[in-house]
């Protein structure tokens, strides 16, 4: 028996989990999972969004120590933790800010300094030019901030933030500095000469770059604080979303990947970086694991447009969900329903996708018949519609995919799985295990310590999880097709070209 402490640190929550792995029969079991809300420190008319060091460290310390003393000292802790972040920390270990987040936007002012590069650093780094990376946080704060930003200055991620205080250094993944910095040329898997030379920064100022399944020892200090033993083996793992992936496919390819939570997301696994060829950047390649990446997308207007009709309707989110169960079931028995209900492009915030921002939730057709079920029905349409529109740029990119796996609290809603579905015309398959990252997490453990192998990985992954499937319809699949290309022309008439 192998324990596990796995920590998934998210933009939301801070989640923990002890998990234990029985080498018997291959199975991987939760044991109990922690969850703490995440502190903003946030302005909205300053564009600030932020997360205290401190707050995190000492959350994910009493999580370590809960777990521990419940079920017994670990064998290993590993994390994964979010994009988009960046923290300045001087080399002997202090602050010099909070952990600024994607949804900070206080670096959109510098977007139009590098918009000449823009081209250039996608083929370098597979991220297009948006203000949630690290490299247009850094040149705002050059320019805003200057004092923050000094030879001293480390530029470190949600990842290295979290090694540095357990194992001493910093050191990230590969996975999450290719999601986080728009720095790592995602060929070479090293800090890319062009975009240092934007930044301004030395690559000194980086953390070290390893693979997900790289393992150090705890800090003697550290152990001492949380309860478990010296020498317990810290594995870096990846980011959050990679981790799901991993938990969900194994790392296998022609797997299309959905999230939806607070926000969404889409990706594929590939044996190749491939990139938009198009000149659009319509989608971001960051690297994965063991020489393989993940092309896809990910979208802010997911869970949290419900969570702001919920608010705005002075209703809990249990009841939205409700709604939207009795609709799922009215749409399994009456197809047809789907033909009268509004359209819902949900942009309600800025997106991640250049050129797709801007034009807040726009509700179209709502007809005086229409029930509160049909209108959250159409938003979660609207979602998986913003999401297809990556797997339309993938497949003209020769990202093919035969099935769909699906992940998230939103995916939990059974309307979910049924419009990705029909939208995408590709099989589901899910499972219910709410926070599939912390089986990703584990699987990596098991991959670093030697317990187990990729094709066992990818046989425990199916054998276990993927109890769950939808098949497209046809009748479905045509409704939902003319329905999806009306909300292309009104994306079109909405945006400006």
């Amino acid at each position: 028996m192998l324990r596990i402490i796995s920590i998934d640190l998210g933009t939301t929550n801070i989640k923990g989990a002890f998990i234990e792995f029985s080498d018997s029969s291959m199975d991987v079991n939760i044991v109990e999972q922690v969850n703490i809300r995440q502190r903003h420190i946030e302005d909205k008319v300053g564009g600030i969004y932020e997360h205290d060091p401190r707050y995190i460290l000492s959350n994910i310390e009493d999580i370590i120590r809960h777990l521990s003393f419940s079920h017994g000292k670990p064998d290993a802790i590993v994390f994964s933790s979010y994009l988009f972040s960046t923290l300045f920390m001087t080399s002997m270990g202090e602050y010099k800010s909070n952990i600024i987040t994607w949804v900070d936007e206080r670096s959109k002012v510098v977007l139009d300094e590098i918009s000449r590069y823009g081209a250039e650093l996608y083929r370098r780094t597979g991220c297009p030019l948006l203000h949630i990376y690290s490299l247009p946080k850094i040149l705002y704060f050059k320019k805003i901030h200057p004092s923050i930003i000094s030879n001293d200055c480390y530029i470190l991620d949600s990842k290295s933030f979290l090694m540095n205080y357990f194992v001493g250094y910093p050191v990230t993944d590969y996975s999450t500095a290719s999601g986080t910095y728009q720095l790592l040329n995602i060929r070479k898997l090293r800090w890319d000469d062009l975009a240092l030379e934007i930044a301004g920064i030395d690559e000194k100022q980086l953390p070290i770059l390893r693979e997900g399944d790289f393992s150090d020892y705890t800090r003697t200090g550290i152990a001492l604080k949380t309860g478990i033993a010296e020498k317990t083996p810290i594995v870096l793992g990846l980011y959050d979303g990679a981790a799901m992936i991993y938990g969900l496919t194994g790392g296998r390819d022609r797997i299309a990947v959905v999230n939806i939570g607070t926000s969404g997301m889409i990706r594929s696994v590939s044996n190749t970086p491939v990139i938009d060829e198009s000149g659009y950047m319509r989608f971001q390649t960051y690297y994965f694991y063991r020489n393989t990446w993940i092309p896809g997308g990910g979208i802010n207007n997911a869970g949290i447009v419900l969570n702001y009709i919920a608010d705005l309707l002075g209703m809990n989110i249990e009841n939205i969900v409700k709604n939207l169960e009795e609709y799922s079931s009215e749409i399994y028995r009456d197809e047809k329903i789907l033909e009268d209900a509004p359209y819902v492009i949900p942009l309600l915030y800025d997106e991640r996708i250049p050129h797709l921002s801007g034009t807040g939730l726009n509700i179209i057709g709502l007809k005086p018949t229409a029930r509160l079920s049909s209108l959250l029905g159409s938003i979660i349409e609207g979602i998986v519609f913003l999401l297809s529109l990556f797997t339309e740029s993938l497949e003209e990119n020769n990202i093919v995919f035969n099935e769909v796996r699906l992940a998230g609290k939103i995916a939990s809603i059974p309307l979910t799985p049924l419009m990705i579905s029909n939208m995408f015309s590709k099989p589901v398959r899910y499972t219910d295990i709410p926070d599939v990252s912390h089986i990703g997490n584990a699987l990596i453990v098991l991959s670093s310590l030697n317990y187990i192998s990729r094709k066992n990985v990818e046989e425990l992954i199916e054998n276990n999880y993927m109890k769950h499937g939808v098949n497209p319809s046809p009748g479905l699949t045509t409704i939902l097709g003319r329905r999806r290309a009306f909300m292309k022309e009104l994306v079109k008439r909405l945006l400006p070209v």
